[in-house]
C-alpha cells in the first residue's frame, strides 16, 4: 500500500498505482475466502478427512 500511495503522491505512474490497488483488493478477497473454505483431503486408506476452518472470536 505504501508504494501505491507514493506513486499517487508523485502524480506519476497512476496506472501502476491502480494496478497495485486492484491486486491488494484481490489478495484481501482471496484471503477472506480461503479462511472460510473447508479443506477436504483424501487419506491413504481411501477415507475423507475434513478439517473445518478455525473460528476466531
Amino acid at each position: 500500500m505504501g508504494i501505491m500511495i507514493n506513486f499517487l503522491i508523485q502524480d506519476q505512474y497512476f496506472d501502476i498505482a491502480l494496478r497495485d490497488l486492484g491486486l491488494a483488493i484481490g489478495a484481501f478477497a482471496i484471503g477472506q475466502l480461503a479462511s472460510q473454505h473447508e479443506y477436504i483431503e483424501e487419506t491413504s486408506s481411501g477415507g475423507i478427512f475434513r478439517q473445518h476452518p478455525r473460528v476466531e472470536v
